[in-house]
């Protein structure tokens, strides 16, 4: 068993001595807790940053789709323009080739008006000659 005279030497010296002892391992706990902390939160920043860059990557293949697709809806939008192009050049030449026919149409049209009035006017003519003939002989004529 231990004296009075080991219990005042635990107390004063050892005492003394162990306190910085025990204050530095209490200083190294606590900075092993934060370290340990600070690394499970920058653990933890690390993955969000992981799954924050995952979900950017999506987007951006999610976008590279995206512009593919207008890549392609854009082809066709020209291919569809170039056709309707030429269906206008072709309906130019249409309109063209029917305004030649009509020009055709209304000469011949004008001629037979002018035919059907010279033949109005010989009608005529050959009525009073018929009429004066008639007259002259004498005969009735029915109508």
């Amino acid at each position: 068993m231990l004296t009075k005279d080991d219990k005042n030497w635990i107390e004063e010296k050892l005492a003394k001595e162990v306190k910085p002892l025990r204050d530095s391992v209490d200083l190294l706990r606590k900075k092993v807790s934060e370290t340990s902390f600070d690394k499970l939160h920058s653990d933890t920043r690390l993955n969000a940053i992981e799954a924050s860059q995952m979900r950017v990557e999506e987007k951006v293949d999610s976008f590279d789709k995206d512009i593919t697709e207008l890549k392609v809806d854009s082809k066709l939008l020209q291919q569809a323009i170039l056709r309707f192009e030429r269906g206008q050049d072709e309906i130019h030449s249409l309109a063209s080739q029917t305004l030649g026919i009509v020009e055709g149409l209304s000469g011949k049209v004008a001629g037979l008006d002018q035919e059907n009035k010279m033949g109005s006017i010989t009608l005529r003519r050959h009525d009073v000659q018929i009429h004066e003939l008639a007259k002259a002989t004498g005969t009735t004529i029915s109508d």
